[in-house]
């Protein structure tokens, strides 16, 4: 979900922006959040979706927290890692992504042995074998320095819970979004469900963008672009 605190550097629960006072638009939609409240006008289905929302969010606050927790134990038993000796200068090591991190080091390397065999291009033909030799032998070397460093990394995000907590906290994120879009997709029939919708929806304003903003006018349009 766009705009939810990054785990590891924020714990709690997502925190919102209100701007109720700016402008024209902010005084309608103010003024619409104000009536709303609950009404038997308002479909018990909306407002499930509304109490099921609610929880997904609390749901993934916990689990943001726990995935922070989960970082700072997988910060104490991670060893240091020291990039400065054999890796290419300009390889920038994600170890979120070992994969793309080892493709990219092995790209950078391809570029490092072009730049060096235009110094043994005129060489006699053993030292450029012995050249290549050693080459071969030195991307090897680092190869297995990183694939060692990448297993050590995963065993210690294994020990620290840190993998699971990560998927929870994407998991919890989607479940979040999806309610989200329902609610934003919910043909309103009367002007009360108007009210409740944009007083649940005026809460939650960081996470109206992209395909949520275009289901919401979808829905004022009556025409719905997700199950309501």
């Amino acid at each position: 979900m766009p705009n939810l605190p990054v785990p590891a550097s924020a714990i709690g629960l997502p925190n919102r922006r209100l701007f109720l006072a700016a402008g024209s638009a902010g005084a309608v939609f103010g003024a619409l959040a104000h009536a709303a409240h609950a009404s038997p006008a308002v479909s018990p289905e909306l407002l499930d979706l509304f109490e099921a929302h609610r929880a997904a969010e609390e749901a993934y606050g916990l689990a943001c927290i726990q995935e922070d927790e989960a970082f700072l134990r997988f910060k104490d038993v991670k060893n240091p890692v020291d990039f400065t000796r054999q890796w290419p200068v300009k390889w920038r090591c994600d170890l979120n992504d070992p994969a793309g991190s080892r493709a990219e080091l092995i790209r950078l390397l391809a570029i490092d042995k072009q730049s060096l065999c235009g110094a043994v291009d005129h060489s006699f033909g053993p030292m450029r074998r012995k050249f290549f030799d050693l080459w071969k032998e030195h991307v090897e070397d680092v190869l297995k320095a990183f694939d060692d460093l990448a297993a050590k990394v995963a065993a210690s995000k294994e020990k620290a819970d840190y993998s699971r907590a990560e998927a929870q906290t994407e998991q919890a994120s989607k479940a979040a979004d999806a309610i989200l879009l329902q609610i934003c997709a919910w043909p309103c029939a009367s002007i009360a469900e108007i009210q409740a919708k944009a007083k649940h929806l005026l809460e939650r304003l960081d996470d109206m963008e992209g395909e949520r903003i275009e289901a919401l006018l979808h829905s004022l349009a009556s025409r719905p672009t997700a199950e309501g």
